[in-house]
């Protein structure tokens, strides 16, 4: 489902990984918040517990947007 993904964002108290960005949307010019919790590693994957249609209408910012406070 999700091909790439963006940025990964850590828990700035453990310091582990806690979001990830993956690109979706038309051509992949989106990058939408996934959780990383329940998710685990299957090779060079990440498998996410969530469907196609939470992550499409996760929160999201365009590959080349910002973030604002």
């Amino acid at each position: 489902m999700c091909k790439n993904v963006g940025q990964v964002y850590l828990n700035e108290r453990t310091g582990e990984p806690e979001w990830v960005t993956v690109r979706t949307g038309f051509l992949g010019r989106r990058q939408t918040f996934v959780p990383l919790a329940g998710s685990h590693r299957a090779g060079h994957e990440i498998q996410i517990p969530f469907d196609r249609e939470a992550v499409h209408a996760a929160p999201h910012i365009d590959v080349d947007g910002h973030l604002s406070v």
